[in-house]
């Protein structure tokens, strides 16, 4: 390990070198649909309203990168899908223009990437580490493409524009001036004030009962160590198999008889007293379930959900999704009305969570009904990788007709506030993972490819929910300054928390990657 005097030499230059030598503080784009973190300086081209041949009517378009992973954001006009919708909307391509002739081109509503300009050159979305946001029906979008297999490097110039049923006058030029990031790396364990936590991953086809998939599947479950499990796409297991599968790897290592309900390709799994509730529709399981904090106060309502898919805002998918939203919203009324019956008596105020594949490519109407603060008035936690800020919970893995480009397909939404607080939530992906970190939740790398689905997690109390953390404040003087930079080499390779300027309870290097990305900020 490097000396302490070594370990400040080597912080010093770092930040020395901040500016100098181009290296950006700034994290990496959220993207997720929310667009707070794009500013004015970004906005690159305007096109004047109204000028379009189909239905995407594109009014500005903004940029950035970080290395060389471009940024979008783009308006359209109208509330429309990016990726399916009726057939005289037309579509919309992105065109991106590289040094050496390069061209990458984006074809919104075929879902399909080529590139120099021939169609017959197609590219995997993966290949380019392409996604969209939102999901759901918008009027502005986002997208991410990492265009190093074409030579794009730091400083390289490109141009963007679009066609088909919009064009800008002239191609927007661009530079990707932005230094890379280094992705902050967060743990997996359960924090520390956790009281439950609940997992969820759509398995895509009976996956628990797949030979290629389970062993997989079952190192996930047994890795994240939860006291909930949420799966869809159980099309073909039963309660009881469920039951036996998980209570073989004992995620809690307790040997926990486990209580399972199921209802069609949805299912719920706890270690603790389940009550099933009335389902909705088929695209719903619903439970009652106590937990070990003694007396109906800690106890939680659980929705595990997989409304219908595809089409696109307006059609009958989307008609149906909301219906099945709808049911749900009556559900959950009904409990708190008493109208369920003298067993969920005592349950009526208990808070509720709806996690699962939501496959909200549609309309956003099934969200805004459970967000409703007149209604539900849950909260949509939005969670981000453990490694970096990606949110994408659907890889995809075609292209084409039928198929979705990569997004945030998994929701977990919660009644926050009352006696219920999220302490934190992430998207879990193995692939992401260095071999230290594979093998301290026995994992491995492609175990997250077993599903065509991320898996979600969240850690939940019932006590009051402790301040949040000042990021990047390493001594906790609420300001983010060289100080940091010494409380963390100073208390290197300790678990905090003096120098856990990331508070996941382990002082390393990606303390020093919080500090950086976050100087300069005060906290109260």
């Amino acid at each position: 390990m490097l000396s302490f005097i070594n370990r400040l030499v080597w912080a010093v230059s770092i930040v020395g070198c901040l500016g100098a030598c181009g290296v950006s503080r700034a994290a990496e784009p959220r993207l997720d649909g929310i667009l707070t973190e794009w500013t004015p300086s970004d906005l690159i081209a305007t096109d004047p309203a109204g000028d379009s041949s189909g239905a995407f009517d594109v009014r500005s378009l903004y940029a950035t990168n970080r290395g060389t992973r471009l940024f979008l954001r783009f308006d359209i006009g109208t509330t429309l899908n990016l990726q399916s919708g009726a057939a005289g909307d037309g579509t919309l391509r992105v065109q991106i223009g590289m040094p050496g002739g390069r061209a990458l081109t984006i074809d919104m509503r075929n879902k399909s990437l080529w590139r120099d300009n021939n169609p017959a050159l197609t590219v995997t979305w993966s290949a380019v580490g392409y996604s969209t946001a939102p999901s759901y029906a918008s009027d502005e979008f986002e997208l991410t493409v990492d265009l190093s297999t074409f030579g794009v490097v730091v400083g390289s110039p490109i141009t963007i524009n679009f066609s088909s049923s919009d064009t800008l006058a002239a191609n927007a030029n661009y530079v990707m001036s932005n230094a890379a990031v280094t992705p902050i790396r967060r743990q997996a364990a359960r924090s520390v004030e956790t009281q439950f936590r609940i997992a969820s991953v759509n398995t895509e086809q009976t996956g628990l009962l797949n030979a290629s998939q389970q062993p997989k599947l079952l190192r996930l479950v047994d890795a994240m160590n939860a006291d909930i499990y949420c799966f869809q796409e159980e099309y073909n297991s039963s309660a009881a198999q469920v039951k036996s599968l998980i209570q073989g790897v004992d995620p809690m290592e307790d040997g926990a008889n486990w209580n399972v309900h199921k209802n069609n390709d949805c299912v719920i799994a706890s270690r603790s007293p389940l009550l099933a509730m009335p389902s909705p529709n088929s695209a719903t399981a619903c439970a009652v379930i106590d937990l070990p904090a003694a007396g109906t106060a800690d106890s939680v309502v659980v929705f595990s959900i997989h409304p219908k898919c595809c089409g696109y805002i307006g059609n009958s998918d989307d008609a149906q999704r909301i219906s099945q939203m709808s049911g749900l919203v009556t559900t959950l009324s009904n409990l708190r009305a008493g109208l369920l019956g003298a067993a969920f008596e005592p349950y009526r105020q208990a808070p509720a969570i709806i996690i699962g594949d939501w496959n909200l490519v549609g309309s956003r109407t099934p969200l805004d009904l459970v967000t409703n603060p007149s209604g539900p008035n849950m909260t949509d936690a939005v969670p981000a990788h453990l490694i970096g800020e990606d949110v994408t919970t659907w890889r995809g893995t075609s292209t084409g007709s039928g198929s979705f480009t990569p997004g945030r397909l998994d929701f977990l939404t919660y009644n926050a506030g009352g006696s219920l607080s999220m302490l934190r939530a992430f998207v879990f992906d193995s692939a992401t993972l260095n071999a230290s970190e594979l093998s301290a939740l026995g994992v491995l790398a492609g175990d997250s490819a077993a599903t065509d689905h991320n898996m979600l997690v969240g850690d939940f109390t019932f006590a009051a929910p402790p301040p949040p953390p000042c990021e990047g404040d390493a001594d906790g003087d609420g300001v983010v300054n060289f100080a940091d930079i010494t409380s963390v080499l100073a208390n290197w390779g300790t678990s905090g928390p003096a120098g856990d300027a990331d508070h996941d309870g382990s002082v390393n290097f990606a303390d020093i990657t919080r500090v950086l990305a976050s100087w300069g900020n005060t906290c109260p």
